[in-house]
């Protein structure tokens, strides 16, 4: 045997041996190994041998999936939120609107509620002008029934009528008394 056949022959058996590692360790790779773009050749068969290849096509897939559910979830929150903002800003100027109409109401309210006081301050003023008119007539008369009274010779009719226009004066003045206490 020459010498080239012998050493091919010595060192076939660590070729194979060398070779055969090579493949089991390129079987060995799991689908986390299997990046195109990073494997060699013995890695690139092993993952084409032992479905690797598709392993990783299906998490990558898996993956998309799920980051393009949790975009849609994303949006629907984005989309809720927004809808919820804006129902907000809704019953915020509903509630605006009512409250100015509120307080527009309460304001006529208290414009036509003053108007009454002041008509009624008035109308007390007046029943006490006429009161005080009333009273000074009452007083009038009185003097007037004491001259009749004071005369020689008194005319009783004269003083009759006298008495009953001071009772009338005095009845008006109390009803006029009781008006004006009670607000008109």
């Amino acid at each position: 045997m020459s010498g080239k056949m012998r050493d091919y022959k010595a060192h076939a058996p660590l070729t194979v041996l060398a070779s055969g590692m090579l493949l089991l360790s390129a079987c060995s790779t799991g689908p986390q190994h299997c990046d195109p773009s990073r494997t060699d050749f013995f890695s690139g068969v092993g993952c084409m041998s032992d479905g690797g290849y598709q392993q990783r096509a299906r998490a990558l897939q898996s993956e998309s999936n799920s980051a393009q559910a949790n975009a849609i979830l994303a949006r629907q929150k984005a989309i809720e939120a927004e809808h919820a903002a804006s129902n907000a800003q809704n019953t915020e100027q509903t509630m605006s609107t009512t409250m100015h109409s509120q307080m527009g109401a309460l304001k006529s309210e208290t414009n036509l509620k003053r108007a009454e006081v002041d008509r009624l301050a008035r109308s007390k003023t007046e029943l006490l002008q006429q009161k005080n008119a009333l009273e000074a007539q009452m007083q009038a008369a009185k003097q007037k029934l004491a001259t009749i009274q004071g005369e020689p010779n008194p005319n009783a009719e004269e003083i009759q009528r006298i008495q009953k226009q001071i009772s009338d004066l005095h009845n008006q003045i109390k009803t006029m008394t009781e008006l004006a206490n009670s607000g008109g």
